[in-house]
C-alpha cells in the first residue's frame, strides 16, 4: 500500500512539473512593426503580437529581417488563442522557416476575400 502511494506521488509530481509546449507556424502577410514594447505581425490567421520586453538579440534579429510571405514558428507555453483576430505571446521562442519548408508551403498565402473593381 505504501509503495502504491509513493509511486502515485512520484507520478503526480512528474505530471505537474511538465509544462505544455505549443508550437504554431504562421505566415507573415506584411513586414513586422516593431516598437520597444511589442512586435506586431500581420499573418494569414490574424495579427500576432509578441512582447519585446524579454526578447533576445537573436529573436529581435529574426523579427527585423522577416519579410512578407515568410513563415515564423512560435514555440510557447501559452496557448495559441485567437481573440478578435489577434494573438498575444509574452514568453516565446522563434524560428524562421524557409518558404520551401513543408510547414510553410501548407499555409495558404491568401487572406480574406478578393475584390475586383471594373
Amino acid at each position: 500500500m505504501l509503495i502504491r502511494l509513493l509511486s502515485f506521488i512520484v507520478v503526480l509530481l512528474l505530471i505537474s512539473g511538465c509544462k505544455m509546449v505549443n508550437t504554431t507556424t504562421v505566415k507573415a502577410t506584411a513586414s513586422p512593426q516593431i516598437s520597444a514594447t511589442e512586435a506586431r505581425i500581420s499573418t494569414t490567421t490574424g495579427t500576432l503580437y509578441l512582447s519585446m520586453q524579454h526578447a533576445t538579440e537573436q529573436q529581435r534579429d529574426i523579427l527585423t529581417h522577416l519579410k512578407p510571405h515568410e513563415c515564423l514558428q512560435v514555440t510557447s507555453t501559452e496557448p495559441f488563442k485567437v481573440v478578435n483576430s489577434a494573438t498575444r505571446f509574452n514568453n516565446y521562442k522563434l524560428q524562421r522557416l524557409l518558404t520551401s519548408d513543408v510547414k510553410c508551403r501548407k499555409i495558404s498565402p491568401k487572406k480574406g476575400l478578393r475584390i475586383s473593381m471594373h
